[in-house]
């Protein structure tokens, strides 16, 4: 007899929620509900690739308390000098598309970038969050979308920084 398969995300939810997922109860779907979506939160995750290598890497959150998009980002090491990381608020979308196209040279590198759902993110506490935890936190499961070796455009940025803003619990 052949198992019948389950998709990862089915094996996850179904821990501590019943034997497979298809055993789940209605209380089961509610508890879910309750306790994971309410601290979801759209990450954009950009990177800027030059000449087949990554350079810069970028995290962008837009908080709400603070009507503001918080990013941080670092750049790769190259040589003996390391490259400090950035942690800062941009107030509007046009502010954070100017510092995006900056520090991406978008002129003459290409862009991966994606939206991340980070499910244990509910606030931007200024002290607790920065690159290094954005990066530690990013796994491919929590990926929504994500496109490789694209060129810049701004319409398409503006978009996806709406998104951040707009699209929540």
């Amino acid at each position: 007899m052949q198992e019948e398969q389950i998709s990862f995300f089915e094996q996850q939810c179904a821990e501590g929620w019943g034997e497979t997922a298809n055993a789940w109860t209605a209380n089961d779907y509610e508890r879910q509900e309750d306790l994971n979506y309410e601290k979801n939160r759209l990450v954009l995750y950009i990177e800027e690739v030059y000449k087949n290598s990554t350079d810069m890497k970028c995290y962008i959150i837009y908080d709400e308390a603070e009507e503001e998009y918080f990013m941080c980002g670092s750049r790769k090491k190259k040589g003996e000098s390391q490259y400090g990381d950035f942690k800062l608020f941009c107030k509007s979308k046009y502010n954070a598309l100017d510092f995006i196209s900056f520090i991406m040279n978008v002129k003459e590198s290409d862009l991966n970038y994606g939206l991340f759902n980070y499910s244990n993110l509910s606030s931007i506490d200024n002290s607790g969050v920065d690159f290094d935890v954005l990066e530690n936190m990013r796994l491919s499961c929590s990926e929504v979308a994500f496109y490789q070796e694209m060129d810049y455009n701004c319409v398409e940025m503006i978009k996806i920084l709406n998104m951040l803003k707009k699209v929540r619990y």
